[in-house]
């Protein structure tokens, strides 16, 4: 049951008002308080404490000494917008804190004048379980949100709260909701079609949880339908399902290498990659004689490694600045949920080369 909440006398009339703003009644200018006063019966007093309530919470903005209030109606209620946020970040995984982009991204916000802090759970840890996601979103001192890779039950959710929030790379395509993502579905069709192109048939996919599930994201279904196209029959075992752990990704290798071994595997994620390289060298398999491998992250690391390794490309800085943008918009008043997209690339490498013979 939720909390039952007393309301004080300003606080009622603030509601009051908002709920006349957010349905046009006053237009794009808020009447004074003298007027509003005649108009509701109250206090001037009374009416004054709950429009500076509304400029706290940034649907009104003042405008000087006997000018009227100008009204926003773009922002979420209940937020207090005029200055700095507190922003969570939500990661798909505890090691994601780490990466190059998520790195740069909580100390870039700090420097805009943000607090920006990582949310207790990840997505990883949450599931798909709401109830989980609703108590710790409760508990969570945080004005706005930021998800990373967040599965498609997350971030309907979020949507559905009308939660200010900002979706990079996640299954967020189609919700009213801003988001920050490189468009790699002609990347994703150019690997597969460059493995066909070397006598692949035998290639798999291994994708995180969010990205496969309840259906193939973008990404993968470009992917998935560029093997339909050359006449493969797809099943699971191009895209397979795995428990998403370290154990879970190790025994979804072994079990791969054990029966029907696949020529290529395409990893969405730095991390998997370097687990699948240390797996192969630890049983001999060469790279990319017995086995081709490609990773869909831009990732620093990759830039380092020799062979050359075939992966995206994407500039991660335009990423950081839409975000940077969204949370100054979010600042000013301005409620932001354009779906933004940068270019990527495919980058054929030295770990991709000609089908082993069977």
């Amino acid at each position: 049951m939720e909390k039952l909440r007393i309301l004080s006398g300003a606080e009622q009339v603030a509601e009051h008002l908002r709920k006349g703003i957010l349905s046009g009644e006053w237009g794009d200018l808020m009447p004074g308080e003298a007027a509003l006063s005649d108009e509701l019966g109250l206090e001037a007093k009374m009416v004054g404490r709950a429009l500076r309530q509304l400029e706290e919470e940034g649907v009104l903005v003042a405008q000087g000494p006997r000018r009227k209030r100008r009204i926003v109606v773009d922002v979420v209620p209940g937020v207090r917008y005029a200055g700095p946020l507190r922003i969570a970040l939500l990661g798909g995984a505890s090691g994601h804190r780490k990466s190059h982009f998520l790195g740069d991204l909580p100390y870039q916000l700090s420097a805009a004048g943000h607090h920006a802090f990582y949310a207790k759970h990840s997505t990883v840890e949450l599931g798909t379980n709401l109830r989980r996601v609703a108590n710790m979103v409760e508990e969570t001192p945080a004005d706005a949100w930021v998800i990373f890779g967040g599965h498609r039950e997350l971030v309907e959710w979020f949507a559905e709260q009308n939660r200010p929030v900002i979706s990079v790379w996640g299954r967020h395509h189609g919700l009213p909701i801003a988001s920050a993502e490189p468009d790699r579905k002609e990347a994703y069709a150019e690997i597969a079609r460059t493995l066909l192109g070397l006598g692949h048939k035998r290639m798999v996919l291994l994708a995180r949880h969010g990205m496969r599930l309840p259906t193939p994201g973008p990404n993968e279904k470009a992917f998935l339908d560029q093997l339909v196209e050359h006449g493969i029959s797809v099943s699971n075992y191009h895209l397979p399902d795995w428990g998403e752990t370290v154990s879970g990704y190790r025994e979804q290798l072994e079990k791969m290498f054990r029966l029907t071994q696949p020529t290529a595997l395409i990893m969405d994620d730095t991390s998997l990659f370097t687990a699948a390289l240390q797996f192969l060298a630890q049983r001999g398999f060469r790279v990319p004689g017995d086995v081709s491998l490609v990773c869909t992250e831009s990732d620093e690391s990759l830039e380092w490694c020799s062979p050359t390794v075939s992966h995206i490309r994407w500039d991660r800085n335009l990423l950081i600045r839409r975000v940077l943008r969204w949370a100054k918009h979010l600042s000013e008043g301005k409620m932001d949920k354009r779906a933004y997209s940068c270019s990527a690339g495919f980058v054929k490498g030295q770990t991709m080369g000609p089908a082993r013979r069977s």
